[in-house]
């Protein structure tokens, strides 16, 4: 896939509420799985033959899941070259090891990267401020269900922009 036909997929997921994740992935030709994985485990990519796979936790509440998922195509995006073998997370989307895969090529950096293009993905300004509009006010509460993310999700985003 052409880096032109990513930005328009990632823009054309982007332009409604909620962002639908799985279609992005879908778009992108990255499968995503629902499996068991210990509590500590939000979620992976690795790669499966000549593609790759998100695998979250489906023990996780949908809005970790769906922030796990953007968190996920954030690795595929910025830093495809170090996936290798597989990238774990953990709750603090942290690298970490998990069934032997073990990945010291990302860094905290890149797992920064992954958060803000994750939170950048499910809660644009555009649709924030479109839901702003409509309610007239940053209600967090209404934000979040909204975009389907979590209230601590939505107010990060609000104070890292200042709208807080």
């Amino acid at each position: 896939m052409k880096l032109n036909e990513i930005f328009d997929a990632i823009n054309y997921f982007r332009s409604s509420a909620p962002v639908d994740v799985e279609g992005l992935s879908f778009a992108l030709q990255l499968k995503v799985e629902r499996q068991n994985l210990s509590d500590e485990i939000c979620g992976l990519i690795k790669k499966r033959g000549d593609s790759y796979v998100i695998i979250v936790n489906h023990n996780h509440a949908l809005v970790h899941q769906r922030f796990t998922i953007a968190h996920e195509i954030g690795h595929f995006i910025c830093h495809r070259d170090k996936i290798g073998d597989g990238l774990v997370d953990d709750a603090l989307y942290r690298q970490t090891t998990y069934n032997g895969i073990i990945n010291n090529d990302i860094n905290a950096k890149d797992e920064q990267q992954a958060n803000n293009f994750a939170a950048n993905l499910l809660m644009p300004t555009t649709l924030i401020e479109n839901i702003k509009k409509e309610i007239g006010s940053y209600d967090p509460i209404i934000l979040a269900e909204r975009l389907k993310v979590s209230p601590q999700a939505i107010k990060i985003r609000l104070n890292n922009l200042e709208l807080a």
